[in-house]
């Protein structure tokens, strides 16, 4: 596809109902995050990055071509998949962050 500016990356990934990472390597996930909040289910390869990022809150696979092929059966028929993918939003992920930071400073100042 070439470079694609950020809008029509955008209306690609709002049409698109699953993003699939098959990343060995993926320090910052940019990608899968835009993805998610475009509103894709994402599945993503089983690396510890994304693991810290995400937890349990998507679906993973193993590093060969049956096991991806197996959760992407999964994740098609698995209706849940999408309806977390709506909950993984800019505002959320805000407010989830502020509580964090609330909770350490008040740690602090304790």
């Amino acid at each position: 596809m070439g470079f694609l500016e950020r809008a029509e990356l955008d209306a690609l990934l709002r049409r698109a109902r699953v993003y699939i990472s098959a990343a060995k390597y993926d320090p910052f996930g940019l990608l899968p995050l835009q993805a998610a909040l475009n509103g894709c289910a994402l599945l993503l390869s089983d690396i510890p990055s994304y693991r810290e990022v995400w937890g349990g809150s998507v679906t993973y696979f193993k590093a060969n071509v049956d096991d991806l092929r197996r959760k992407w059966r999964t994740i098609q028929a698995d209706s849940r998949a999408y309806e977390r993918a709506k909950t993984l939003n800019a505002e959320r992920m805000v407010d989830q962050y502020r509580d964090v930071y609330a909770r350490l400073s008040q740690a602090v100042a304790a």
